[in-house]
């Protein structure tokens, strides 16, 4: 229960928001914008169980991709928007993310998606974003523009404190991918 909705952006407009230590990641000199509304299942630290409640939640991220000085390619959050308040607090300290507390509904009707967000405490940070899926697709190779815009394993983050980028490596099986019609993106994107 996945979107991956991409556009193309100047890469001078990537690099302007982007901190210290960090570079826009392109594709063919491409930059790129993704809007991700999904639901988590069962996420835990490695080796610990899911715990109830805490380990399902619905989220929306606004992201682009990002190059360290070492040249690692990551995923860089421009926000993050979850129901869940301990996940805020708990991804805010311990990985410096930028997520938002938002109220959120997910209805999935068979092959039909419908994300709703409303973050809190700001009344015109709503987004919905609805969406159909289709036919399978294969594994996306190395060197495609699918690849590049979803098998991202590295997380880049900001450290106020230190002035530094952090990251963090993430594991998950590679999405099995399937085509998407995208009927409706957000009344407003926010950060």
């Amino acid at each position: 229960d996945l979107l991956f909705a991409h556009w193309e952006v100047p890469a001078a407009a990537i690099a302007a928001i982007l901190p210290p230590g960090l570079e826009p990641d392109l594709f063919q000199g491409r930059a790129h914008i993704g809007m991700v509304p999904f639901k988590m299942e069962a996420i835990r630290p490695v080796g610990l169980p899911p715990l109830p409640w805490l380990s399902w939640f619905l989220e929306m991220n606004l992201r682009t991709y990002a190059l360290d000085r070492q040249g690692r390619a990551g995923v860089w959050f421009l926000s993050l928007d979850t129901n869940r308040l301990p996940a805020v607090w708990l991804a805010r300290s311990l990985f410096k993310l930028p997520y938002h507390p938002t109220r959120m509904h997910l209805d999935a009707r068979g092959a039909t998606f419908d994300h709703h967000c409303q973050r809190e405490g700001m009344p015109a940070g709503r987004s919905r974003s609805l969406w159909s899926t289709g036919a399978s697709l294969p594994t996306p190779k190395p060197g495609t523009l699918t690849h590049f815009l979803v098998e991202r394993y590295l997380l880049h983050a900001w450290d106020p404190r230190s002035k530094t980028v952090r990251h963090t490596r993430v594991w998950h099986q590679p999405y099995p991918l399937q085509e998407a019609v995208l009927h409706e993106a957000g009344t407003a994107i926010f950060r």
